[in-house]
């Protein structure tokens, strides 16, 4: 949750439309899952690892409760955004190691499981676990390890719609007040409820290093190039011929151009300037 999980969200569907293209299947759309549930419920550990592939994305612990808050707390449910109200919002169970509450296949007791064995045993579950911060980055590398074409991955910002999110509540800009970084920075309590959280994020970014690295730095590199320049194109040309979910003033558009609520929008848009780009 606030981890970017609507454009990976429309990443997703617009791999499986193309895959099923690709590979002339009877059906539009290859097999795919999205969501926000627990990992564990979703009997992830007894899945077929040769016919699937489970990847996430996580995002810095501090700026994804802080994007919370304010999508959440302060944008839906018009708490102001105080640095008490904050502090009391981070009390919630939601905060209390996250990423391993969610993402652990097997689930995980804050009273029993030591926290560096759940994010061993999900670095060891997950095919793959891309960064928030390099949403590029990580695109690129999942279309190289999954031997995609990198027009498979493109996509226009899932809040290109001005700020709203899918149910046209307006979302608030979030920010962290000097307090509230000096709680961040020295609160031992939320230090606590995120250390396994931290540990994963730290993990996940050396092991997406280390797979940058392992694909071919160079190689990688000049991929991501060509991956931005076609983005850019997709963003300027597609400005203001795509329809979200909700128009700038916030209204709900009925016929919008998105595949699933805000994610996966204007792929038409993105495949007309592929067809007029794309070399390789």
């Amino acid at each position: 949750m606030k981890t970017g999980s609507s454009t990976v969200t429309g990443v997703t569907l617009r791999i499986s439309q193309n895959v099923a293209k690709r590979e002339k299947k009877k059906y539009n759309i290859c097999k795919s899952r999205f969501d926000h549930s627990i990992a564990e419920h979703m009997k992830y550990d007894e899945r077929d690892r040769q016919k699937s592939f489970l990847f996430t994305v996580i995002r810095e612990p501090i700026k994804r409760a802080t994007s919370q808050f304010f999508h959440f707390g302060v944008s839906r449910e018009k708490i102001e955004p105080t640095d008490d109200n904050f502090q009391q919002y981070l009390k919630g169970v939601s905060f209390e190691n996250h990423y391993l509450q969610t993402l652990s296949t097997t689930g995980y007791d804050p009273n029993k499981d030591e926290p560096i064995d759940v994010v061993n045993n999900i670095m060891t579950d997950y095919d793959f676990i891309g960064i928030t911060e390099r949403m590029d980055e990580s695109l690129v590398a999942l279309a190289m390890i999954l031997r995609l074409e990198l027009t498979d991955v493109l996509y226009l910002s899932a809040k290109g719609n001005g700020g709203f999110d899918d149910t046209c509540v307006y979302i608030v800009p979030s920010y962290v007040s000097p307090g509230m970084q000096a709680y961040f920075d020295e609160n031992p309590r939320w230090k606590k409820l995120t250390a396994g959280d931290r540990a994963l994020y730290g993990a996940a970014q050396k092991s997406l290093d280390m797979t940058i690295k392992e694909l071919g730095t160079t190689t990688f590199l000049t991929n991501l190039a060509e991956y931005k320049r076609l983005k850019q194109i997709c963003s300027d040309f597609c400005s203001g011929k795509v329809s979200f979910p909700c128009d700038a003033s916030g209204r709900p558009v009925k016929n919008h151009g998105c595949l699933w609520n805000d994610s996966g929008c204007g792929n038409g848009c993105i495949d007309g300037v592929v067809a007029r780009n794309f070399t390789r």
